[in-house]
C-alpha cells in the first residue's frame, strides 16, 4: 500500500488511523487513512470514478465530503448525486450537494444529459430529437450519441 508523509501542522495532536501525529511531527501514513484511493494500474484512467473510489469516498466523515466535493471531477461528483439520489445523504451534506450542483452550472447539467443518453435505445434517441427540437445544446449532444453509434 502506498504511503504519504503528513505533517502535523496544528498545535494539537492528531489522529490518523492508528496513528498519532503531534505538533509538527511528520510521519508516512497509508493512503487508505488519509481517505486517498489509487487507481490500479491495470484500470483505465478515464474511469476514476470506481465503485472502490464511490465507497472510500461515501464512507468519510461528511466534513472531509463537503471539504472535497468542489475538488471532484465532473464524472465523481455525478457518481456521488447518483449515489444519495438513491440513498439519503447526511444532514449536513445535503444543502452542499445542491450548492456544489449549483455552482457547476450548465456545463454540469450538459454532462449529466449526456451521460443520460448514453443509455436510452435507439428509439428513444430519434424520440428525444423530436422533444429536445427548441434546445440546441441538447440537440447537440443527441446528434452526437446518433453519430457515434452509426460508426
Amino acid at each position: 500500500m502506498k504511503k504519504r508523509v503528513v505533517t502535523n501542522n496544528t498545535p494539537n495532536p492528531k489522529h490518523i488511523g492508528p496513528y498519532t501525529l503531534y505538533p509538527g511531527q511528520s510521519r508516512e501514513v497509508e493512503e487508505c487513512y488519509l481517505g486517498i484511493v489509487t487507481v490500479p494500474a491495470g484500470e483505465i484512467a478515464d474511469q476514476p470514478a470506481s465503485d472502490e473510489w464511490l465507497d472510500g469516498f461515501v464512507s468519510q466523515k461528511q466534513d472531509d465530503e463537503i471539504e472535497q466535493l468542489s475538488a471532484l471531477t465532473d464524472e465523481q461528483f455525478a457518481r456521488v448525486l447518483e449515489y444519495y439520489s438513491e440513498n439519503d445523504p447526511p444532514k449536513k451534506l445535503a444543502p452542499k450537494l445542491v450548492e456544489e450542483l449549483d455552482s457547476r452550472g450548465e456545463d454540469f447539467k450538459l454532462y449529466q444529459y449526456a451521460r443520460e443518453i448514453a443509455g436510452y435505445s435507439d428509439e428513444d434517441l430519434q424520440a428525444a430529437l423530436l422533444s429536445e427540437a427548441d434546445n440546441d445544446a441538447h440537440l447537440q449532444l443527441l446528434q452526437i450519441e446518433l453519430s457515434a453509434r452509426s460508426e
